[in-house]
C-alpha cells in the first residue's frame, strides 16, 4: 500500500513542480524532476544523479509497472528503482 501511495504521489506531483530524491550507491543522490526530457525521450521526465565528489549524470525517468525506470544520457544504461526509496524535496 505504501508503494502504491508513493507511486501515485510521484505521478501526480509532476503538476505541482515537485522534486523527489533518493540516496545512491555513489554517496550522492538521484533526483527526479517534473521537467520534460529530451526530444529523444519525449514522454519521460528529466533526472540526474550526483556522486559524493560532485559528478552529475543526466538522464530521463518514468513510472512504469509501479517502478521508477531511468535511462542515463551518458551511456543509455537503464536502471529500475523502488519508488519507496524516494522522498519529496523542499522547493524554494
Amino acid at each position: 500500500m505504501n508503494k502504491l501511495l508513493i507511486a501515485l504521489l510521484l505521478v501526480s506531483s509532476t503538476a505541482l513542480a515537485d522534486t523527489w530524491m533518493s540516496p545512491n550507491n555513489a554517496g550522492g543522490q538521484i533526483v527526479l524532476t517534473d521537467r520534460k526530457c529530451s526530444d529523444k525521450y519525449p514522454t519521460l521526465f528529466q533526472m540526474y544523479s550526483r556522486t559524493s565528489n560532485g559528478t552529475t549524470i543526466q538522464g530521463c525517468w518514468a513510472l512504469y509497472d509501479g517502478l521508477i525506470q531511468v535511462v542515463y544520457n551518458n551511456d543509455n544504461q537503464q536502471y529500475t528503482y523502488n519508488p519507496a526509496s524516494f522522498t519529496k524535496m523542499q522547493n524554494y
